[in-house]
């Protein structure tokens, strides 16, 4: 009853479809609401269980570059059963595993992988943290959703406000992560892997890890032209691979210069969507 409120209370983010996924023996529950933008079909159907049974994903985003990173996935059995970058996602992780994997995709996300051998939860976010992941703990009890109404359906985590954070909110205009503004709950940091397991006491074993930064990325040994040639190349391409869906595509212009710069990509980019 309490997952299905919270799947609800997404609905408005995910009005195609829905799923849940429960093992009672472990105390792990995954819902998901599903906006259909690859592979629209019962194919991309969440939560997704992996051909091997071991792994069960729900993901939100997309993994721009999954049509590549399908070509080195080594099926023992048949085909694809259809043609999602979850799909290409989770059996990318059952092969290489999620820390191999996650550097490997090219893309936004938030997600939640349970491993059915290791009695494990796994939650990751994306580089720079375009999709949201908030996570409460109170006690024994994990909860973590795209947004804090779901968690909030929960008994354990009332609207409690963080003081700290609504002075932070005063002052800048936001909750600097990874606070959120409601007490016991925090948003999982961008570029971050968290990994919870039952301790032997009969709580929950956290383990919170960085799986990419950007330190190590930034390029030093540029000049100003080749600095905004690249740019100018990044833009292009990324703009490119955002053009891939099943759905219709559309630009919002706002007038200013970020949605123009979209649009002159999204045209030089070649494509032939509205």
């Amino acid at each position: 009853g309490q997952l299905g409120s919270m799947i609800q209370a997404l609905a408005h983010r995910g009005p195609d479809d829905q799923g849940r996924y429960g093992d009672e023996a472990a105390g792990v529950l995954l819902g998901h609401t599903r906006l259909s933008i690859i592979d629209t079909s019962q194919a991309g159907h969440q939560p997704m269980v992996s051909r091997s049974g071991r792994y069960v994903l729900v993901f939100n985003g997309e993994i721009y570059n999954a049509p590549e990173l399908a070509k080195t996935v080594q099926l023992a059995e048949g085909n694809w059963i259809g043609h999602s970058d979850t799909e290409v996602l989770l059996e990318l992780i059952d092969q290489h595993g999620l820390a191999n994997t996650l550097p490997r995709c090219n893309g936004m996300f938030a997600l939640a992988l349970w491993d059915t051998i290791e009695r494990r939860l796994h939650l990751a976010r994306d580089r720079v943290g375009i999709k949201p992941l908030y996570i409460g703990q109170q006690g024994g009890v994990l909860a973590f959703a795209s947004e804090l109404k779901a968690i909030r359906c929960l008994p354990e985590f009332p609207l409690n406000i963080d003081r700290s954070a609504l002075h932070a909110y005063v002052n800048h205009g936001y909750v600097p992560g990874p606070a959120s503004i409601v007490a016991n709950v925090r948003k999982l940091p961008p570029g971050h892997l968290a990994s919870i397991s039952c301790s032997g006491s009969g709580g929950l074993d956290v383990h919170e890890e960085a799986w990419w930064s950007l330190e190590p990325n930034i390029r030093h040994d540029l000049d100003y032209q080749q600095a905004v040639q690249q740019t100018e190349s990044l833009l292009l391409d990324s703009t490119r691979l955002r053009l891939n869906s099943d759905r219709p595509l559309g630009i919002l212009l706002s007038g200013g210069i970020d949605s123009t710069l979209v649009a002159v990509m999204a045209t030089q980019a070649g494509s032939n969507r509205p």
